[in-house]
């Protein structure tokens, strides 16, 4: 049984035990963050997939970031302040 629900800016959904959802924004709708929040931390008991994937996708230690966390926003605006002056400096 298939079945589309279009949820609005705030709104969540609940659904039953033993589905398999398929999360995703409409095209030409602007960015979105869709997943799941479990109702108890259980890999092994509450959450299923139906195909078998890893926790989470590898890490490369001391790479760059490829997405910041809405904390960390301040301080990498503070560094690039810094090395603006600092580049500013150095041309005179």
């Amino acid at each position: 049984m298939a079945a589309e629900a279009e949820l609005g800016v705030g709104q969540s959904i609940a659904l039953p035990p033993r589905m398999y959802p398929k999360f995703y924004g409409q095209e030409g709708r602007g960015t979105v963050l869709v997943g799941e929040v479990s109702r108890v931390n259980d890999d092994k008991g509450d959450n299923r997939f139906f195909r078998d994937l890893p926790r989470s996708p590898p890490i490369e230690n001391d790479g760059l970031p490829t997405r910041l966390l809405w904390n960390e926003y301040a301080s990498v605006d503070r560094i690039v302040r810094e090395a603006e002056l600092a580049q500013r400096r150095i041309q005179g």
